[in-house]
């Protein structure tokens, strides 16, 4: 798979946990606000449940939903989708991380470079040789 995630634009690469939407069959990684647990997910992959799955593009919006009370202004849309972008990369990398897909150290240079914090290559260790 090489497809974008409809949450936070990152590829949906294979070993992933990511869903298909029934609706358009664009993909959205499972941690990037599907509300399946890992549990639920390992379940459907199984196919000992079965689970219609809309992404955020395609979910109905709830019509019994109250007005929501007037808040804050709304991010302008570049900022959002700049923030869904890195908060699913992020999530993206959590979970290689502890599918141990990545390093630790892959990890941590990842998420710098998300947030542009330099982040330098490791020393090379020296040779503690005392002949």
């Amino acid at each position: 798979m090489a497809f974008p995630c409809v949450v936070c634009d990152q590829h949906v690469r294979p070993r992933q946990h990511a869903l298909q939407c029934e609706g358009c069959s664009k993909w959205q990684h499972r941690l990037c606000n599907t509300g399946i647990s890992l549990v639920e997910y390992r379940r459907m992959v199984n196919e000992e449940i079965d689970v219609i799955f809309r992404c955020i593009e395609c979910m109905p919006a709830e019509p019994d939903a109250a007005p929501e009370p007037e808040a804050a202004p709304e991010p302008e849309p570049e900022t959002r989708t700049k923030y869904q972008r890195s908060q699913g990369g992020l999530f993206s990398l959590w979970e290689q991380l502890q599918d141990g897909t990545i390093t630790t150290s892959f990890f941590l240079r990842a998420v710098g470079h998300m947030y542009d914090i330099p982040v330098p290559d490791p020393e090379p260790e020296e040779d503690t040789d005392s002949d």
